[in-house]
């Protein structure tokens, strides 16, 4: 059995966090454990949820802000999850849509309602473990404009595993969140042509005694001008949980 305390009282942030500790303690309003996309060219994931996935771009691999993939495509039209060209006239100004994780993401307008040349890429199914779910959260669609990628697309959240042997307690204000974030438009873009938000990633919690008064959380973003991303998913396994110290 690991000997280690872990006690945080700041801000802890990461992509992908996983701990095993004898005690685990998160005290204090600026605690916070954080599990989402670190910023700079690499956007997130585009995971299994991830309702575009364009050629040279893995299901599971980071992508850039506008890797060459995404520059051919555009000079190409927009492509389908199978890789198949759709036609997106002048006509088609379709936002992006959510990416799934927990649950499936949302469309910006039901599919029905589009001209008939225009469709929406599918949303993805549900996918990873209930128990002890350990994925990263999926990242929205582009969406598109006059047969042109616009967006981008938020990223999916990312993953915390967190295992005490003995206690875990999270206190009053703190947090724990994977998150996913909320689709952008860039600078000079319609609102239209807003990318679909990510799906919120992954929480799981295990521990021999089990507190919580504190917040955790798992959310897609979400924005009235594109698809909201799925929640994510979250375990909490414990032998014992106590309502108060």
């Amino acid at each position: 059995m690991p000997d280690t305390e872990v006690i945080v009282e700041g801000n802890v942030r990461g992509s992908s966090i996983d701990w095993l500790a004898k005690d685990i303690t998160l005290e204090g309003s600026g605690a916070h454990v954080k599990a989402d996309y670190l910023g700079g060219s690499v956007r997130g994931y585009a995971g299994p949820g991830s309702p575009l996935v364009l050629p040279g771009i893995g299901p599971t691999e980071a992508f850039e802000e506008t890797p060459k993939a995404l520059v051919d495509a555009e000079s190409a039209g927009v492509v389908d999850d199978d890789g198949d060209r759709i036609d997106c006239g002048g006509a088609c100004d379709l936002p992006g849509v959510g990416g799934s994780f927990g649950g499936r993401g949302s469309y910006p307008v039901q599919p029905t309602t589009l001209p008939g040349s225009c469709r929406y890429s599918e949303a993805r199914e549900v996918y990873g473990s209930i128990v002890d779910p350990f994925e990263f959260g999926s990242a929205g669609g582009w969406g598109f404009r006059a047969g042109r990628l616009v967006g981008p697309p938020g990223a999916g959240g990312g993953r915390v595993r967190m295992v005490a042997m003995d206690r875990m307690r999270i206190h009053t204000s703190a947090k724990v969140s994977a998150d996913g974030q909320v689709g952008s438009v860039r600078s000079g873009q319609s609102t239209i042509a807003y990318g679909g938000s990510g799906s919120g990633g992954s929480i799981s919690l295990h521990a021999r005694v089990f507190y919580s008064d504190g917040l955790i959380t798992a959310d897609g973003g979400c924005t009235i001008y594109s698809g909201c991303g799925a929640g994510g998913r979250i375990a909490i396994v414990s032998g014992r949980s106590l309502d108060r110290l």
